[in-house]
């Protein structure tokens, strides 16, 4: 299931209030994953305008059909304003029916790094939109920023698309950008995992650079099929 937004999505906060969102709407779904598990996803960079940024958050729906199948809860899927440089990665139209559509995503390969134990209390971009009187490019620039978990992952995996590998090569940056955010049992705490797509040309038997970095792994997911309304 998933519910996606546009704006600015700087703390946990911000994402929190659109996960919570989205479990009202299916608090009547029994297929529904209860774990505290759900994914922010990312598809816009800095310089895309506030009113056309892309953002989704995922709670994984539970099926033995497929591995990974998640269901929408209002979106538009509409890229028209999107980074139109960057590759993103494209479903397959397998259904359309009267007022649905189910989309299925190929197998794909992503880099991949994991954060564990982050408190979301303590992120210091929580309320930042008072503290830096809304201007997320005030916020980007503060140290506080550069320490968070969330962008410590990404620059690690930046780091690994830029030519930190064995074979020295470059990848361009796609589309989207995916955290898995895992809740700890008897804790408020989060085990975060973020993933970059590495684009088509690694979607087959061709195989991406291996990392030096011993913090950045490489991941193969299977199918993911979404149920789009």
């Amino acid at each position: 299931f998933f519910r996606e937004f546009s704006g600015w999505a700087l703390s946990h906060d911000d994402w929190e209030d659109k996960l919570q969102e989205l479990a009202n709407d299916i608090r009547d779904r029994e297929d529904a994953d209860t774990s505290g598990t759900f994914y922010t996803v990312g598809y816009s960079s800095p310089w895309v305008d506030e009113s056309e940024r892309r953002n989704e958050v995922w709670i994984q729906k539970m099926t033995t059909k497929s591995k990974f199948t998640v269901s929408n809860s209002g979106s538009s899927n509409n890229d028209d304003n999107e980074d139109e440089l960057t590759e993103l990665l494209e479903p397959t139209l397998v259904e359309r029916g009267i007022g649905y559509e189910i989309h299925r995503y190929p197998q794909s390969k992503w880099a991949c790094t994991k954060a564990y134990d982050v408190d979301p209390i303590k992120d210091p971009m929580n309320n930042w939109q008072t503290m830096y009187d809304n201007n997320p490019f005030m916020a980007m620039s503060k140290t506080a920023w550069k320490r968070r978990p969330m962008n410590k992952m990404f620059m690690r995996l930046y780091k690994y698309i830029i030519g930190l590998n064995e074979d020295n090569i470059e990848i361009d940056m796609t589309r989207p950008v995916t955290t898995k955010m895992i809740q700890q049992r008897r804790s408020r705490t989060y085990d975060e995992e973020m993933c970059f797509y590495l684009g088509s040309k690694y979607d087959q038997d061709r195989d991406p650079p291996r990392p030096i970095d011993r913090q950045v792994m490489i991941e193969e997911r299977q199918e993911m099929t979404f149920y789009v309304r």
